[in-house]
Order: C-alpha cells, then structure tokens, then sequence
C-alpha cells in the first residue's frame, strides 16, 4: 500500500516559472498523433546536436478543433531558424503548470492524461500552448502557462 501511495504522489502538478522567452524552430507533424515521431526525425535531421539544445512538443487546438503538433528545438543563435528554413515561435516568460513524467516511452499515454489535468485549471492563459519539454531520454516535464 505504501509504495502505491508513493507511486500517486510521485507526479504531482506544481507550479514553475521560465524568467526569460525561449526562441524556438519548429517542424510540423502531419498528424496527429501519428505524426509526432516523424516531425522529431526532421527537426533533428536539420539542426545540429549540441549540449545546450532543448528539445521540446508543441501542441494546441485549431479553429475547427484539430490538434496540431510541432517538434521544436530552442534556437542557440539569433535567426538560427531561419537557417535551417524552420517556423519560428516563442515560449512565453512567465509561470506555468507543470508536471513531471519519467520513463515517458513506456506510457505515452501518460503526456495526454497530464495534459488534460492541466488544461482543466481554471487560470490557465487562454492563447497557451501544450508544452513537453524534452529534458532526458527518459523525463519529459508537461507545462501550460498559467494567465497573467
């Protein structure tokens, strides 16, 4: 019973606070959540690997309600997307929910389910976006920001 007890409280929201806008290149899956895997293969086929590259997904819904997703990477030099010819978009400053998920591959479906309970609080920013940020091959840290 104890180690249950444990495991519950093991990923427990909290709140966290990105002090500075984060630019991002960004590749678009062409579905979702099929999709997601290719877009992750593109985005690192383009950018080079470094040590200080973050890794992250980008999700929201659409007008019509359509999910859609985008592998993204932080850019480590001003206009890098533009090299690489990548979407840009910017990771808001600011405070955001944010859950921790280890060994992620074992339960994808385990980032759906954090994300629907974050998205259920009700100060959430109404323009925010799904963000998984990829911190290790094993950890992925789900965040939405929080209304200003």
């Amino acid at each position: 019973m104890l180690f249950l007890i444990f495991l519950y409280f093991k990923n427990i929201m909290e709140k966290v606070f990105i002090d500075s806008d984060i630019n991002l290149m960004l590749v678009k899956a062409s579905s979702f959540p099929e999709g997601i895997m290719a877009a992750h293969q593109a985005l690192h086929t383009k950018i080079t690997n470094d040590p200080d590259r973050m890794i992250y997904g980008i999700s929201y819904p659409d007008k019509d309600g359509k999910i859609q997703y985008y592998a993204a990477a932080n850019e480590l030099s001003l206009n890098e997307a533009l090299d690489y010819q990548l979407e840009q978009m910017v990771l808001r400053k600011g405070n955001y929910y944010s859950e921790i998920i280890q060994d992620y591959m074992q339960n994808l479906s385990a980032i759906g389910t954090c994300f629907q309970q974050l998205i259920s609080q009700s100060d959430i920013d109404p323009e925010a976006c799904c963000i998984e940020w990829y911190k290790t091959r094993t950890e992925v840290q789900c965040m939405v920001r929080i209304k200003e």
